[in-house]
């Protein structure tokens, strides 16, 4: 018969056995790691440079952000006081265009006063022109006919 030391010894032994398995796996499993240790050093020095290079190109994005920013703000302030000189030059034109044809109808007014009076004072100098004919003609003895001039214009 099997006695309990017997079957103490071959329980431990397949123990035994199990361990030296399961340690030659893990031997096996560092030494790979080891190998890949210098992939993973690569590795990591890849990403933190990548993650060097995303910082610096968010701190640049930032900047030139902040610059577009101000400079969008520095062309709305211009344009806006351009708008503000446009308004006022044209509230000056339409002032002054107000002005000038008001002239224009003043100097409608004064040229059809002077054409009027034109022709009353080119009247008034014919009627003259025909007295002193008349006048030289009486001085010398020419006989002058009554001249038929309306005195109401």
């Amino acid at each position: 018969m099997i006695t309990y030391t017997v079957i103490l010894d071959i329980t431990i032994l397949c123990v035994l056995a199990v361990t030296v398995v399961f340690c030659w796996k893990l031997n096996i499993k560092i030494t790979q790691l080891q190998s890949n240790k210098s992939e993973m050093v690569d590795f990591i020095k890849s990403l933190d440079t990548t993650i060097i290079n995303a910082h610096k190109n968010i701190v640049n994005l930032k900047e030139a952000t902040q610059n577009a920013s101000e400079e969008r703000k520095k062309y709305i302030t211009e344009g806006t006081e351009l708008a503000n000189d446009l308004s006022f030059i044209i509230d000056s034109g339409n002032r002054l265009i107000n002005r000038i044809e008001k002239a224009v109808e003043a100097a409608k007014v004064l040229d059809a006063t002077l054409e009027a009076k034109a022709e009353k004072l080119g009247k008034l100098e014919k009627e003259l022109y025909k007295r002193k004919r008349r006048n030289k003609n009486k001085k010398i003895g020419v006989i002058n006919t009554p001249l038929n001039v309306n005195s109401s214009s």
